[in-house]
C-alpha cells in the first residue's frame, strides 16, 4: 500500500488527537487537544450518532480525508466568537465550505453522516481520528 500526503497528514492528525488529550473540554480534568475550540462545538455524540460514525469510519477509510479539513475548522472559525455559527448548522456542509473538493469525492458523499452538527466538531474529530488510528495499528500489526 501506498501513503499518499493526504493519509499522512491524516495520520499526523490522529497522533497529535491521541496525544493531545482527545475532546476534554477546558474547564477541568485533562487539557484538551483544542483548548481555544469554544463550548458550543464541543457537545458529546449521541450514541447512535457516534456508532453510525465509527461504522462508517469503519467501512470507509477514506473518511479520514476529513480530518485535516475539520481541524482547519476547530482551529479557525470554531475557536472564534464572532463567527457564531449557530451549533445546529450541517457538520457536513460546514466542513464542503472548508474544503470545497469534499462535494465531489463519493466517498463523503455516501459515508459522511449527515446527521452531524457543528456542535458535534470536536467530539467528530475525536471519533473519526481514534478510528483511523485503531485501524492504523491493526494493519501496521
Amino acid at each position: 500500500q501506498q501513503a499518499t500526503l493526504t493519509h499522512v497528514r491524516a495520520l499526523f492528525l490522529a497522533a497529535e488527537e491521541r496525544l493531545g488529550g482527545g475532546g476534554t473540554a477546558p474547564g477541568g480534568g485533562a487539557p484538551a487537544l483544542f483548548p481555544s475550540v469554544l463550548m458550543a462545538y464541543r457537545a458529546a455524540l449521541p450514541e447512535e450518532l457516534r456508532a453510525a460514525l465509527l461504522s462508517a469510519c469503519g467501512r470507509c477509510a477514506q473518511l479520514a480525508g476529513v480530518l485535516p479539513a475539520l481541524r482547519d475548522m476547530l482551529t479557525g472559525v470554531l475557536s472564534e466568537e464572532a463567527f457564531g455559527y449557530g451549533p445546529d448548522e450541517s457538520l457536513r456542509e460546514f466542513l464542503t465550505y472548508e474544503d470545497a473538493d469534499l462535494e465531489a469525492q463519493p466517498w463523503f458523499v455516501q459515508h459522511f453522516p449527515p446527521e452531524l452538527r457543528l456542535a458535534h466538531a470536536m467530539e467528530t474529530f475525536g471519533a473519526v481520528a481514534g478510528a483511523l488510528a485503531s485501524t492504523t495499528l491493526s494493519v501496521s500489526t
